[in-house]
């Protein structure tokens, strides 16, 4: 710590100090360390200051010569205290001490008789101190101890400040502090009271008092006051500022002084005399004075300098608040949907921050290459009637737009007044760029010319509108991606320019073990290495460096939240900018080898690369009257077959929906322009011919206010053949059930009655003639049931998997076990040792049924062969009988794919073979011109690619 003793070595003896109370032992010791000497009274002359402190008065006369100043702390008694020396030895000078929370204290002490007051927070106070102390010791109006020659007390008390020619070391001093109080003030209100107590210790005032401009400018708050201004202005009226004297120190921002009589006017008739000084438009510092003709030059000057800190501390402040004003719209901003709201953010914000009523947004219009206004405020609307143009090529907003930089012009401006692109009845104008989005103006329609703290926090403001609207672009285009997110198969992720996840499929999620909301705002680094992780900052830092659209493929292991490492493939790329703001990424799942790795060559951006790894069908468009085509994926192109180049721009409707179903598309299409996720079931013309569709329209507004949407197809055809073969099964089994039940019962009804006639008895032939018919009914419904389970099991193998199955040996196990069951029928069969083939399990019931069929309707001994042949081409496999042949109606079954209920169970048993032989990926023949049935079942060897 270094203090500034170089003016107390002038002294011939080091300056002593009487101490009156206390201080902290801190404070003494930092005196002593400046040089000074601590003498403390004894605390029993004080004890009874009623006695007229005579045992006080007899102390300090005693000491007068050994003393230079006296120092009072708060107690019971420092005001008489400060009196008796005051009165005791006039010329010495008193230092008055209290502590920063309790200054208005320090008013009364002034008026007791001390010359200045000192402020303690326990921080540095002797520091403080010994300033003070330096200044009243050494000032050059001193002579032999007594006071400034220019300083007098007056009967009304510490009021009067005396007319200097300059202003006084001491009082520099106070104000330089007072400076530095000003620096750390945080708020106009802490400015004020530093304003306040500075001018009471650089002046010697008790009458002080700082005015600060309201709001609407209309009207003034007294923000700070001393106790003496307190106490002599109390009660007097506080008018508007239209007639208050502060109206010409504010309009005009020159100093004012007013007499006793300007004073009366205003009903304050306490003062004989007051001086105001400006503080920019901030407010009014003002002095007053019990005594007319008070003030001189000097006092001025002070006063001036001090107003002079003050409203740089308030510039300083206001630019603080108008910065984190503009840090509270930005977030506000970041709320934002679309541009126009942005738009109307921030004219509000130049609106509240900069002060100014008329502002404009103009936004770049693409299509048409101006400048378009979108928001403004209601002063702008009122004087222009609405009608604001549009700026023209060479004016202020076209220039700022086009040269990024900010652009005045007002009536002491090169232009002359006006801007004439801009049409607009106001003559200083302030044109600020939003980047690449247009501009904001800030108008008024006097001369007030803008200054530097205007454009900078205008500039600012625009900044940050920009960033705002960056961000609306990247919310529709993060949107965009979510509503393919959500509705595709594929593991797919979006990731921020720190690493953070902003998107995630939940296929991605779910194959982490992860819920899909625990994954959005986690940073990548948690789920793969450090070694993965530095690996991939380099393929983004080599991306950055190369043309939009290119890609990386990076190899690593993903952590589950189980800690599994998944070994996965990653394809990156870019989001679309000028500036690097993150990653989209797809993930495959290369543990299991099931995905073929498929590397694009070129693409244009990120939503192409997503675009094509979906494996359903996708169109995306926009839609106006009808769904319209922009671009579609590589399974749309084979799954319909159309290249992209030659539908691009046609209806979607006029490409693949049949002419039937037209008006079920254009409903669709009527709710996704109407911004509704649309579901359904449809028929689309394939080049495969007419298949069925499962239909998912997901809607999006894109950033120029047009409706686009992605349609999705996924394929049910085989789903809904399914459920139709399961219908037809039900509908079947409904109705033979009901019929043989219907003659059971018939059956036991007769039975009964013939058990219930006359005589009490039944025929034993008739008896056994009903029970004959009662067991063939339960036979066949026990055959039924059993041939539904078979049916069923087929459906259920159409979604199998196929894979290699040996034919041979699936025949030969069938033939072992009818030959067994039927001992009475010759089963032949001429099969390899082996036979692969591709199928499913559904072969061995397809042989099965032919082999049962054969040996019911074959006659009681009938003769079944069975032939198996394999070569490259693929296998057959023929069951031929001797029995009668299979009836033409029952082979329509096949042919028609129906079954009803009037068919024969043997058409039920055919119809099961065709179908379990298909979900085998087979076919199945009749050879008409054979001497019985003879029916051959064609399968594919696993080589074969067809």
């Amino acid at each position: 710590m270094v203090f500034n003793c170089g003016p107390i070595l002038a002294i011939e003896r080091m300056p002593a100090i009487l101490l009156v109370g206390s201080i902290s032992e801190t404070a003494t010791a930092t005196l002593a360390d400046g040089g000074y000497t601590v003498e403390g009274v004894d605390e029993q002359l004080l004890v009874d200051p009623a006695n007229g402190g005579s045992d006080l008065r007899g102390a300090v006369t005693e000491r007068v010569e050994e003393v230079d100043c006296a120092l009072v702390s708060v107690c019971d008694w420092d005001l008489d205290a400060i009196e008796i020396l005051s009165d005791t030895v006039p010329n010495l000078p008193i230092l008055y001490a209290v502590d920063a929370e309790a200054a208005g204290a320090a008013g009364a002490a002034l008026a007791a008789g001390a010359d200045d007051r000192v402020l303690l927070n326990g921080d540095r106070d002797g520091d403080r101190i010994s300033r003070r102390l330096t200044g009243l010791v050494e000032s050059p109006e001193r002579s032999n101890g007594s006071l400034p020659t220019g300083q007098r007390r007056s009967a009304t008390g510490r009021d009067t400040p005396g007319q200097y020619d300059g202003i006084h070391d001491h009082r520099i001093g106070a104000l330089l502090e007072g400076a530095q109080d000003f620096m750390a003030a945080s708020s106009a209100d802490a400015v004020a009271e530093t304003a306040v107590e500075t001018a009471e210790r650089a002046l010697g005032y008790g009458i002080v008092g700082v005015f600060l401009q309201d709001e609407d400018g209309e009207t003034t708050r007294l923000a700070a006051k001393s106790a003496r201004a307190d106490e002599l202005l109390e009660g007097v009226e506080t008018k508007p500022l239209e007639e208050s004297l502060l109206r010409a120190t504010l309009e005009n921002e020159r100093t004012v002084e007013l007499d006793a009589e300007a004073l009366a006017e205003q009903t304050i008739e306490s003062l004989g005399g007051a001086v105001l000084f400006p503080l920019g438009s901030h407010g009014v510092l003002g002095f007053g004075s019990t005594d007319e003709d008070a003030f001189g030059e000097g006092d001025r000057r002070a006063g001036e300098l001090l107003a002079a800190n003050a409203r740089s501390a308030l510039d300083r402040i206001e630019r603080v608040e108008r910065i984190e004003t503009i840090h509270g719209v930005m977030r506000e901003m970041l709320d934002a949907r679309s541009p126009d709201e942005v738009a109307d953010y921030a004219v509000d914000a130049a609106r509240s921050i900069l002060g100014y009523r008329f502002v404009t947004c103009f936004m770049h219009d693409e299509e048409t290459e101006r400048l378009q206004p979108v928001a403004w405020t209601a002063e702008t609307d009122a004087l222009t009637d609405g009608d604001i143009p549009s700026p023209s090529p060479g004016d202020g907003a076209m220039e700022a737009f086009q040269s990024g930089v900010v652009v005045r012009r007002d009536s002491a401006g090169s232009s002359g007044g006006i801007d004439g692109g801009a049409d607009l009845p106001f003559t200083s104008r302030l044109h600020v760029p939003i980047e690449s989005h247009g501009t904001i103006l800030v108008a008024t329609p006097g001369d007030e010319p803008f200054d530097e703290s205007d454009v900078q926090v205008a500039r600012l403001l625009a900044t940050n509108t920009a960033r705002a609207l960056d961000r609306v672009e990247r919310t529709h285009e993060l949107e965009r991606l979510e509503t393919v997110f959500d509705t595709v198969n594929d593991m797919v992720y979006v990731h921020d320019e720190d690493g953070y996840l902003l998107h995630c499929t939940p296929v991605l999620a779910d194959r982490l073990g992860y819920d899909r909301d625990e994954l959005i705002g986690e940073n990548v680094g948690t789920l793969i290495d450090k070694e993965a992780e530095a690996e991939g900052v380099n393929l983004i830092q080599e991306l950055i460096g190369e043309p939009p659209g290119a890609t990386k493929t990076q190899r690593l292991d993903l952590s589950t939240s189980d800690g599994e490492e998944v070994p996965v493939e990653l394809d990156i790329s870019l989001l679309p900018g000028e500036e690097y703001r993150g990653v989209v990424g797809s993930v495959r799942d290369i543990s299991d080898l099931l995905a073929v790795r498929e590397r694009l060559d070129s693409q244009q951006d990120r939503f192409e690369y997503l675009f094509e790894n979906i494996p359903d069908p996708v169109v995306e468009g926009y839609l106006d009257d009808e769904a319209t085509v922009g671009s579609v994926n590589t399974a749309f192109e084979e799954t319909f077959g159309y290249e992209e180049s030659e539908i691009a721009g046609e209806t979607l409707n006029d490409v693949i929906v049949p002419e039937e179903n037209l008006d079920q598309a254009r409903e669709l299409d009527e709710r996704s322009a109407a911004g509704k996720v649309n579901q359904a079931e449809v028929e689309r013309e394939t080049q495969y011919g007419l298949r069925e569709f499962l239909f998912r329209g997901v809607p999006y507004e894109a950033p120029d206010g047009r409706m686009h949407g992605f349609g999705i197809y996924t394929d049910i055809t085989e789903q809904k053949e399914r459920e139709r073969h399961l219908e037809v099964l039900q509908r079947l089994l409904r109705h033979n059930v009901r019929n043989e039940v219907n003659v059971l019962l018939a059956g036991i009804d007769q039975l009964e009655a013939a058990r219930q006639d006359d005589s009490g008895e039944i025929d034993d032939e008739q008896e056994a003639e009903l029970l004959a018919t009662l067991d063939e009914t339960a036979q066949d419904l026990l055959t039924m049931s059993q041939k539904a389970k078979r049916i069923s099991r087929v459906i259920d193998a159409e979604t199998d998997r196929l894979g290699e199955l040996d034919a041979a040996a699936i025949t030969r196990s069938v033939v072992e076990q009818f030959r067994h069951l039927n001992t009475d029928a010759t089963i032949e069969a001429d099969l390899p040792p082996e036979c692969p083939i591709l199928g499913s399990g559904a072969i061995e019931r397809a042989i099965e049924e032919l082999l049962g069929n054969a040996l019911q309707h074959g006659g009681t001994a009938p003769t079944i062969r069975l032939t198996l042949t394999c070569d490259d081409d693929g296998a057959e496999l023929t069951v031929a009988d001797d029995g009668p042949g299979i009836p033409e109606a029952e082979r329509n079954v096949l042919e028609d794919g129906e079954i009803t209920p009037l068919q024969h169970g043997s058409g039920l048993g055919l119809w099961l073979v065709a179908h379990a032989t298909a979900a085998s990926g087979g076919t199945v023949t009749f050879d008409e011109a054979a001497d019985g049935a003879r029916v051959t079942l064609s399968f594919r060897r696993p080589n074969d690619e067809g």
